[in-house]
Order: C-alpha cells, then structure tokens, then sequence
C-alpha cells in the first residue's frame, strides 16, 4: 500500500501540477490551478509528533497559502494518532476508497455489453478526452465528492499532455470510442510495476452495462 500512497501524492505533481512544502512531520501539497481540498492538503509523515504543534504551522502555512487547512489520513497513521487528531477537535470530512489487485487477468471477468474501442490518448483525442472527464462528473447529486468539475480541472488535464522531465511517474489517458463518441475514460500514472487509476468514467446513457 505504501507504494500506491506513493504514486498518489507524489505521481499527481504529474497531474494535477501541485507544488509540495517539505517539513520534517508533515508534507503540503499544493496546487497552482484547483483549490478545492482534493488537491490541497497536508500529509503526516510522522506518527510521533505533538499534534497541537504540528496542526497549527499546518493551519498557517495553508491559510498563507490561500488554502484551507486540511490533513490527508493514510493508512499509515495509526489508530492512536487518530485519537490525538480527535482530541484536538480535527474532524473526519470523508473517506477514501481503494481497491487494489495484483493479478491482472481479473480484469477479464468485468466484460462490458458494450463493443467499443480503447485509445491511448494523443493530441488528436486530447479534447474529446477532457470534455468527457469534464461531462463524466457533471451530475447533480449533491452526496458525490466529485458531483461537478472546476474549469481548473480542464486545465489541469490539458496541461498533463505536455512533456514531463520526471522519468519515474509516467501519466497516459485512454478513451473509450464506440462509433466515435466517447463513452468512458480512465487517466493511469504508473511507477515501475505499479500503476494507479484516476477519471474513471461512463457516459450516463452507457452505465450499469457490465456483462457477467
């Protein structure tokens, strides 16, 4: 799991072009064009600090920052760690959910009654591709996290096609075309032989059409 937490933080720079204040506990992620807490947030690197200390050069720094302060809870904070959070009247927004798998062949057993193909988007679908993120999280209810995108969000993926330095962190987009509309994408940043999926979505009209 660490590996996956990895790639989450520190592969989105890739992404999501966040800028990241190192400290000894605690690390910021920042991102220059999405304000919104997703990619806002501070990462505890260590379990044994004073919370009380620590929450606060937290809370400065992004209130500097134009942020509002946020820790991100991985499963490496431990169940204590979380009892000093609530004792410092730090509240739990949401949770994450992550399924991993480590046999690839399953992923035949979730067959679509669809018949579409699979790109690997270049600049030719580079719009239609973000378009379809965009539209995949324009629902309207108020219960998803992700219920509508910010503009900064298409920005963003825009600027992930651009040419990256970082050799360790590779970002590709695929779309799903069925008679050249397009009807699901996934975004991938690999790390070696690990890989983490972001902007999974469906076309409305085409969800719910899994095959058994």
């Amino acid at each position: 799991m660490e590996d996956f937490i990895d790639i989450h933080l520190n592969g989105q720079l890739e992404l999501y072009l966040s800028r990241i204040i190192n400290k000894n506990d605690y690390d910021i992620f920042l991102s220059d064009i999405i304000d919104d807490e997703f990619w806002n947030f501070a990462y505890l690197k260590n379990n044994n600090v004073d919370f009380k200390k620590v929450w606060k050069q937290i809370k400065n720094e992004m209130l500097d920052n134009n942020r509002k302060p946020l820790i991100y809870i991985t499963s490496l904070i431990n169940n204590k760690s979380k009892e000093e959070l609530n004792k410092n009247n730090i509240n739990l927004l949401y949770t994450d959910v992550w399924m991993t798998i480590d046999n690839l062949e399953k992923f035949k057993e979730y067959n679509s009654k669809i018949d579409f193909d699979i790109y690997k988007v270049d600049n030719d679908l580079k719009d239609k591709f973000v378009q379809a993120v965009m539209d995949g999280f324009s629902g309207d209810n108020p219960e998803e996290p992700y219920e509508s995108l910010s503009e900064g969000y298409r920005v963003a993926l825009e600027e992930s096609f651009k040419e990256s330095s970082n050799t360790e962190y590779k970002v590709l987009h695929y779309l799903g075309l069925k008679d050249n509309e397009a009807i699901t994408t996934a975004t991938v940043i690999y790390c070696k032989d690990k890989a983490v999926i972001y902007n999974i979505t469906t076309n409305r009209k085409y969800q719910k059409m899994r095959s058994m």
